[in-house]
């Protein structure tokens, strides 16, 4: 049996640029990527600490939640000139997902992207292009 991948980029403790890339997360249901381009900074998990992510002129697509993500207070995004693609439609128990997410005061700016195909055919959850969240 193989292990569910949680991302296939991770950025964590650093300064970093992510350009140029195209990230396929290769999802297959459940054994594979649910993150495309990941940043954790803070969260009270004391070994992550500050983190500053550029995602730009990358293209991210078929993966299981987010494609792009910057999550805690720690965290600060610039987000600008990628193309981020959903699977389109999708029903549970499949995840509703996110082109784009700044969560759990993560900070950042989010420009002249292009984000499509998230849907969730469901009530309780919804898909988002653009997903801001704050605790």
């Amino acid at each position: 049996m193989r292990q569910l991948k949680k991302r296939v980029i991770e950025i964590y403790n650093s300064v970093a640029t992510v350009e140029g890339f195209t990230v396929d997360a290769n999802w297959d249901g459940g054994h594979s990527c649910l993150l495309g381009i990941y940043a954790l900074g803070g969260c009270d998990y004391t070994e992550y600490s500050d983190v500053d992510i550029t995602a730009r002129d990358n293209t991210v697509f078929n993966y299981g939640k987010n494609g792009i993500t910057a999550n805690c207070e720690l965290a600060t995004a610039t987000i600008k000139g990628n193309v981020v693609t959903g699977r389109g439609v999708l029903n549970y128990p499949d995840y509703a997902q996110n082109g784009i997410q700044l969560g759990w005061e993560a900070s950042g700016t989010i420009t002249g992207n292009t984000v499509r195909d998230h849907y969730y055919n469901n009530d309780s959850w919804a898909a988002t292009g653009i997903f801001y969240y704050m605790t």
